[in-house]
């Protein structure tokens, strides 16, 4: 029953100015490579992740044995959110899980994160990445982790710098470059190692926005799903919610356009068909005003076709929350099934 009537039922007469036609620039494949690699020079400098970017071995959790006594004493724990070893009470009744690693990433010249792989014991060989946002770590999501799982999935869960245990984030285009860099890092780990047959990614609030940069950078990722995500172009954004400072970077927005974004998160995979499916919570109390990415869907779904790919925009109205809902992870289940088959 919201007083001001743009917030859940009508589009703001601001935004039916937006015409999402003239603010995409990619029509053919070679502007799509073109804009992908700006898109990647514009954070590393280079078309290409730096050589200097590591990964530490993994690290076996140890599914039987009992959660340390100190979890909620440490510092890291206070500061940072807890650690895996401090939640793993949390997965020990998932059905399909044979065992949870831990590894680390370091990002020179002092950042180290860490993500956690799920691997099932019967495997569909594919494997979904899941982006956490801000206010919180992955473990909230346990409970769609165990889904996936029990589905056959495996998982790779981050977390943004400064929450899980990582490390506060640098400022601008440095945390990009620590967000961006632990994707792709674990990406080409997963490709060489587990050589799966197909990778999803899933993003939540500002892990959608990282889910979508990072569908645009690599088209290695076949299908991306972002929900409740601060995606909006310029144009369309509110003045009066204030989006993730990672999310209005200047040199990123310069580089390639978010309508740009979306088209390049469903393109350049030769003959293999990319996805992506943006979910937006309508009366999502949060951040923002969630039925006007329904102003671009249709010029990108259009674009994003005459270049082999598939986009979507569904308006979740389930809820009224700021969450990955029952309804959301049960489109993105039977769309996931759909694309494997």
């Amino acid at each position: 029953m919201a007083k001001d009537p743009y917030r859940y039922e009508e589009h703001s007469p601001q935004f039916l100015k937006f015409e999402p036609e003239k603010a995409i620039t990619i029509r053919t494949a070679p502007e799509a490579k073109i804009r992908r690699e700006a898109l990647a020079s514009a954070i590393w400098g280079t078309h290409y992740l730096p050589a200097d970017y590591s990964l530490a071995p993994m690290v076996r959790a140890k599914m039987d044995g009992s959660r340390p006594t100190n979890c909620r004493k440490t510092a890291i724990g206070k500061r940072y959110g807890p650690s895996l070893l401090c939640k793993l009470d949390q997965y020990r009744g998932t059905t399909n899980l044979a065992e949870i690693y831990r590894q680390k990433f370091t990002i020179p010249p002092h950042y180290h994160s860490y993500i956690a792989r799920f691997r099932p014991k019967v495997w569909n060989q594919w494997t979904v990445i899941y982006h956490h946002g801000y206010a919180g770590t992955y473990h909230d999501q346990y409970r769609n982790i165990a889904r996936l799982i029990e589905h056959g999935y495996a998982v790779l869960a981050f977390n943004l710098p400064g929450l899980g245990r990582n490390q506060i984030p640098g400022p601008g285009l440095t945390a990009i470059r620590q967000i961006m860099g632990a994707i792709l890092l674990s990406l080409d780990y997963e490709t060489a190692q587990a050589k799966p047959k197909g990778i999803a990614m899933i993003g939540f609030s500002a892990g959608g926005w990282a889910t979508a940069m990072a569908a645009a950078l690599d088209p290695t990722i076949r299908a991306t799903y972002t929900v409740a995500a601060p995606i909006y172009p310029r144009a369309l954004a509110d003045p009066a919610l204030e989006p993730p400072k990672i999310a209005r970077v200047p040199e990123l927005l310069d580089s390639a356009g978010y309508l740009d974004l979306f088209i390049l998160g469903t393109s350049g995979s030769g003959n293999v068909p990319r996805r992506q499916l943006q979910i937006f919570n309508r009366f999502d109390r949060c951040c923002w005003r969630n039925r006007t990415a329904l102003l671009y869907a249709g010029s990108v779904t259009k674009a994003a076709s005459s270049l082999g790919g598939d986009f979507e925009v569904r308006i979740d109205e389930s809820h009224a929350r700021h969450k990955i809902s029952r309804q959301a992870m049960d489109w993105i289940l039977a769309d996931l099934e759909r694309i494997r088959q």
